[in-house]
């Protein structure tokens, strides 16, 4: 606990910042080479399974015979492929008062309500039944 905040220091106290204890230290090479990858491919696209002598046409062959194998290879890879896809906002720009009218209605505005959005006054709030009035004792 510290002294000064009164708040008990989270994490462990024997790490020090830039020192890891556990992991690869800087500069060693990973555990599969490039070559090795290279070599891995090469054989696949050569292999009697692959119907075209491709990685696709290997690839393709085990997700129709061995679901078993290529079922934990998909699960490895699809991550990857969820945080490599991401969605860029469509910047609409309207050109007239009546295409922005359009627009309001079409999701869902009443047509008075976008009218006085538009006209620049400030809608009152729907009472929904249920609503329960304040009462100042």
């Amino acid at each position: 606990m510290s002294f000064a905040t009164g708040k008990k220091k989270r994490g462990n106290p024997a790490f020090v910042k830039g020192a890891h204890p556990t992991g690869r230290s800087a500069g060693t090479p990973n555990r599969i080479s490039r070559a090795f990858k290279d070599a891995l491919i090469f054989a696949a696209e050569h292999s009697k399974h692959s119907e075209d002598g491709t990685l696709e046409g290997y690839l393709l062959n085990i997700a129709d015979n061995d679901k078993a194998l290529f079922v934990p290879l998909l699960g490895r890879l699809l991550p990857l492929q969820i945080n490599a896809r991401t969605q860029q906002p469509t910047k609409v720009v309207y050109s007239t008062v009546e295409e922005v009218r359009a627009a309001l209605i079409a999701r869902g505005l009443a047509p008075e309500r976008a009218d006085l959005l538009l006209i620049g006054k400030v809608p009152e709030p729907v009472k929904v039944l249920g609503d329960v009035e304040k009462e100042s004792f």
